[in-house]
């Protein structure tokens, strides 16, 4: 089983700035795999629907978005 490891610094192989941090372009190529679009149509009260975003937190597919993107919606669409 696959655990999530956080890093405080980058490893030896990362490029990374001289303090040893990664930059904000680097950030983003690492985790850019993981970020997702989040599509919510329908609540239960008004024809209507939202848009997000979330992050892929485990290997099974665990996703986290913000409750108010996906609150009384009936259908629910992640786009990779």
């Amino acid at each position: 089983e696959e655990h999530l490891q956080i890093q405080d610094t980058p490893e030896s192989s990362d490029p990374a700035s001289p303090d040893g941090k990664l930059t904000v372009k680097e950030i983003a190529k690492k985790v850019r795999s993981s970020v997702v679009g989040v599509i919510a149509e329908g609540s239960a009260n008004f024809n209507n629907s939202s848009v997000g975003s979330g992050i892929i937190m485990s290997a099974d597919g665990y996703i986290i978005t913000n409750n108010h993107v996906i609150d009384s919606m009936n259908k629910i669409t992640v786009v990779l």
